[in-house]
């Protein structure tokens, strides 16, 4: 949509500009609620998501109230069968709706969450206009990067920078016996999950063959997203047979590549949550896309490797490491990288995920 140099300001001038053309011309969103706020939506699509899947849905009641639920079709049930991955990514697309709604002028803030997982208002939204605050360009410059990270510690002034003002964190340095003692346990699940039939074949049904199959789909993952090299990125691009993704040779290419990620990184950031309600599940996302969105000005990847999160019994192993007193919910493999993807993962239209109902 934009170029990496773009900010929440440029955007309200592309949109205003006296005889600009209608950029979002035919788009029922954008009649219902006027350019700027396709803008802000557009944004808040560019949260990061487990496979892509996107699955956020805006409900729009009145202009100035919405609410936030999760799409039924755009679930993970092989490896998120309770859904909280999915809130979690609701809380980043919340995040970025209040990043981006500030820059374009638009006071974004929850007034309510739902008790349960389907309901239709899980997060109640005010939305009131106001002055514009800061800008959108961290959600635009975000990345996930799938690339070895310098083993290089990650220094303390940059741990403290990236998680200022975050409770329910825990840093684990890279040059401890904890992160060795993490690093085998993301490898084991990582092969656990990729050894497991039904999480495999969701991750197959997800997966783009090309750039143009992602441009038409506009969710899951080509293999840009994926940062394939090697055996596993000629196999993703080259061969015509989609059997490649559930065969025996692409899952172990992928969980030693997985191994190999998780041995190259300068530490590991846990992000927990207290309880297991929907507003802490919640808060948790927004936590996470805080990280990410903070990150890149300090030359820091993050890329989450949260299998023994999703796999049976991997998950007590990982607290039994930590010795955490909470409740794991993200695992981010962080370091030091100046290896930034260029390509952006496609994204669903704001007409594909926000609903009119006034």
């Amino acid at each position: 949509m934009t170029s990496p140099g773009f900010a929440g300001c440029a955007v309200r001038e592309r949109v205003t500009a006296p005889g600009a053309p209608a950029l979002h011309a035919g788009s029922r969103v954008a009649g219902a609620l006027g350019p700027l706020l396709v803008d802000v939506l557009e944004l808040a699509a560019r949260a990061p998501s487990a496979h892509n899947a996107q699955p956020w849905l805006v409900l729009v009641h009145q202009p100035a109230r919405w609410s936030l639920t999760l799409a039924p079709d755009r679930r993970l049930p092989a490896v998120d069968p309770a859904a909280r991955g999915a809130v979690l990514g609701l809380g980043a697309f919340l995040e970025n709706l209040c990043v981006a709604g500030a820059a374009l002028g638009y006071r974004i803030e929850p007034t309510g969450y739902g008790a349960y997982i389907d309901d239709p208002a899980l997060v109640s939204l005010r939305l009131e206009r106001c002055r514009s605050e800061g800008d959108a360009k961290a959600i635009v410059q975000r990345r996930t990067t799938r690339r070895p990270f310098a083993r290089t510690p990650v220094a303390s002034r940059d741990v403290e920078a990236l998680c200022a003002g975050l409770d329910h964190l825990m840093w684990i340095p890279g040059d401890s016996p904890m992160a060795r003692e993490v690093r085998e346990i993301v490898a084991g699940a990582a092969g656990s999950q990729l050894g497991r039939q039904e999480a495999h074949a969701e991750l197959a049904a997800w997966l783009r063959r090309s750039r143009q199959a992602g441009a038409t789909s506009r969710d899951g993952m080509v293999p840009e997203d994926l940062q394939l090299g090697g055996v596993p990125g000629w196999l993703a691009q080259h061969c015509s047979d989609r059997r490649v993704f559930t065969s025996a040779l692409f899952r172990r290419l992928l969980a030693e590549r997985a191994a190999r990620l998780a041995s190259a990184s300068g530490g590991w950031l846990i992000v927990a949550t207290p309880d297991a309600s929907i507003p802490s599940l919640v808060d948790a996302g927004r936590r996470l896309e805080r990280l990410l969105l903070r990150s890149r000005a300090l030359g820091l990847g993050i890329q989450p490797m949260c299998q023994p999160l999703q796999e049976p019994g991997w998950g007590q192993d990982l607290e039994r490491a930590t010795r955490l007193d909470a409740f794991p919910r993200m695992l981010l493999r962080v370091g030091y990288t100046d290896a930034w993807p260029e390509h952006v993962a496609p994204r669903l239209a704001p007409d594909v995920f926000t609903r009119i109902a006034c």
